[in-house]
């Protein structure tokens, strides 16, 4: 299994935006400068960092004065103010780095003395801390980020009446001080903040650093009100030549921070995002999502790498592919099974199975997962570990058909606890599993000699011809199951390697139970632009579920199913379907927007309690399926089971007049 953590190991093929960052930063004339790795969650933005940092810190660079220090706000969230939390950490890894210790004049040491006394002013005064945040909750929000400070002894009246957690004799105290010096030419805290910036730049020039890089990873899982002090505290304070700060986040996510933390700044949401990073971030740097070809290649790279099989010689070979990548890594992965092949000569047997596993589930990771690495390395480590498990119990499991399955799980995970049902009830060998394979898979050679052999061995005593077995129809199978094929992704699904007919599936649902309850995966997947769509359908405006669905509609296949399944799990913890606030009105909604998840609305509303669903969900059900006949067929089935329900007369009652209608209409 891999680690979830960053790595200095470049198997996505991110040396070119690694050489960009570097010659940024190398380039005397560009700095003080502020670089942006942007990507989406679990895209590679640490890792990217982190293969900058190792090559900056290399022995030439070290020699050359190149001093690489790290700062993660979110370790720091909720303790402190992150503005002083930043130039703290900053200013106290610097005095632990070699290059201070070795180079440092002594007027560089009582410079550094000189700022951590400024760190600790600013901490104990009301300042760049709450004075400032009380600032930013009026209109003068806009001037302060543009221009810089304030007049902070204005503000500071204006402080007093907005923030409720400062002391008044604190403020009055403040403001005292700041009429006394009235009559000088700058404010004492302004002039703090400009004699911070001069000492710190004197500071590098005394203690030798060329180049000061400063990495802020991990501000994705930072609140707003630590994400925009820390961008803030960057320019205010830092950001003097020799500097270059390299921050990784979330592009959307602080853009979406900026209006929370600004809810009263006039323009459009997105465009007051877009100009406030802009003036914070000078060179962005976009990690793309991988392509269908590259989740290959990465997958790939992630055994052989983890290999047991291979030499270290053979490793670094592979290794090199990704540096051999081109434009057409777009189209052709860079390594696979047909390149090990040529090669490792002789090509592990393990190592051949698990790259032949990848060649099958890769297009529809890449595909569905939006080419996302983490997810492919979670979905790995999840197949890995359950294979793991039933070794433990002494139980073997076809990692082919383990992966298989797990691609139902993750991605209609709706119809893997159908599944799960249907093979229970049928001690593993689910028939209509059997039965949805032949329908849409072509049938070899090998199999229709078989058949035919067969079939000539039962009639031999009537000397009859041979007679090959027709696979069922389409349209021979239940109106359910119907629903199946019809879905693209479930055909795709049926159609890969292994066939699962006749394979007895117990042992792997037993290793799957963890996602068998209640409680899904959807929300530990749900990306920013899926959790934006997911409040605003459940939001109480009409206006706002509009424009909620409207989004839906444009959002990637992954987002969308997730959204859709974070949507399920809830409805199936809550009591009153028929409330407000329930979820499956915006399910029902959802689907008529996006006819792909009929299937999902379809299995999901057939295994919730009867008890709980309210007397308008059979027709708005039905207006959902309208124009879709295997999904009508399949409600048809759900119809007549409601009709008779007990437990729920008003239900019973709406859905015989439902199917009344539509045996009228036909």
């Amino acid at each position: 299994m891999w680690s979830d953590n960053e790595s200095t190991e470049d198997l996505l093929g991110f040396e070119y935006l690694a050489g960009a960052a570097v010659s940024i930063v190398k380039n005397e004339n560009l700095l003080p400068a502020t670089i942006g790795v942007f990507g989406d969650w679990g895209g590679g933005k640490s890792t990217l960092i982190e293969i900058v940092r190792t090559q900056l810190t290399s022995e030439e660079e070290r020699k050359a004065g190149t001093v690489v220090l790290s700062f993660n706000g979110w370790l720091f969230e909720g303790y402190e103010g992150a503005k002083t939390a930043l130039m703290g950490t900053i200013l106290e890894e610097l005095k632990e780095h070699e290059t201070f210790k070795n180079k440092a004049s002594a007027k560089a040491k009582k410079l550094l003395k000189s700022l951590f006394r400024r760190v600790d002013w600013m901490k104990s005064t009301l300042g760049v801390g709450k004075l400032v945040a009380a600032h930013f909750a009026g209109p003068a929000a806009p001037a302060f980020l543009i221009g810089g400070v304030a007049d902070i002894a204005s503000v500071a009246r204006e402080a007093a009446k907005k923030v409720e957690d400062i002391d008044p004799k604190e403020v009055k105290e403040y403001i005292k001080e700041e009429d006394k010096d009235a009559d000088k030419d700058e404010p004492e805290t302004r002039r703090q903040i400009q004699n911070f910036r001069k000492d710190f730049e004197e500071l590098l020039k005394e203690a030798g650093i060329t180049r000061l890089v400063i990495t802020i990873d991990d501000l994705d899982r930072c609140s707003p009100d630590t994400i925009i002090p820390t961008l803030e505290a960057i320019k205010l304070f830092l950001f003097v030549p020799r500097t270059a700060f390299i921050i990784g986040a979330d592009e959307e996510l602080v853009r979406y921070a900026v209006r929370r933390r600004f809810p009263e700044l006039p323009g459009d949401r997105r465009e007051v995002g877009r100009d406030y990073l802009e003036k914070l971030i000078q060179f962005p740097i976009r990690i793309p999502a991988l392509g269908r070809a590259e989740v290959e290649s990465y997958m790939g790279l992630l055994f052989a790498t983890a290999s047991k099989d291979l030499t270290p010689e053979q490793k670094k070979l592979v290794r090199a592919k990704i540096g051999e990548a081109s434009t057409e890594a777009l189209t052709t992965a860079c390594f696979n099974i047909s390149v090990a092949r040529e090669l490792l000569k002789p090509l592990p047997q393990l190592l051949e199975d698990d790259l032949g596993m990848v060649e099958r589930v890769a297009p529809l990771l890449g595909t569905i997962m939006n080419g996302n690495p983490r997810q492919c390395k979670r979905f790995l480590n999840t197949l890995l570990l359950r294979l793991e498990m039933a070794r433990s119990k002494g139980i073997t499991l076809k990692q082919r058909v383990l992966a298989k399955l797990m691609l139902l799980e993750y991605f209609r995970t709706e119809a893997f606890r159908r599944l799960a049902e249907i093979q229970f009830a049928q001690d593993g060998t689910p028939k209509e599993l059997g039965d949805m394979e032949k329908a849409i898979r072509p049938r070899n050679d090998a199999q229709q000699i078989k058949e035919a052999e067969l079939q000539t061995v039962s009639d031999a005593p009537k000397k009859s011809p041979a007679k090959k077995a027709a696979p069922p129809d389409a349209n021979e199978l239940s109106p359910e199951f119907a629903l199946w094929i019809a879905d693209p992704w479930i055909r795709e699904w049926l159609s890969m390697e292994p066939a699962l007919a006749g394979e007895d599936l117990r042992s792997y649902y037993f290793f799957s139970r963890d996602n068998l309850g209640l409680l899904g995966t959807a929300g530990q997947r749900l990306s920013l632009a899926a959790r934006k769509v997911l409040d605003k359908l459940k939001s109480s405006s009409n206006a706002v579920r509009l424009a909620g669905l409207k989004e839906l509609k444009e959002s990637s296949e992954a987002d969308a199913n997730a959204v859709f399944e974070a949507l399920v799990e809830r409805a199936k913890r809550e009591e009153d379907l028929g409330a407000q606030s329930a979820s499956l009105k915006p399910m029902i909604d959802a689907a008529q927007e996006r006819p792909a998840l009929l299937l999902q609305l379809i299995t999901a509303v057939k295994a919730l309690p009867e008890r709980t669903l309210p007397l308008w969900a059979p027709v708005s059900i039905q207006n959902a399926c309208k124009g879709h006949p295997d999904a009508e067929r399949a409600f048809k089935e759900i119809l007549a089971t409601w009709s008779k329900s007990t437990v729920n007369v008003p239900l019973a009652s709406a859905a015989k007049t439902t199917l009344a209608a539509l045996s009228t209409a036909s």
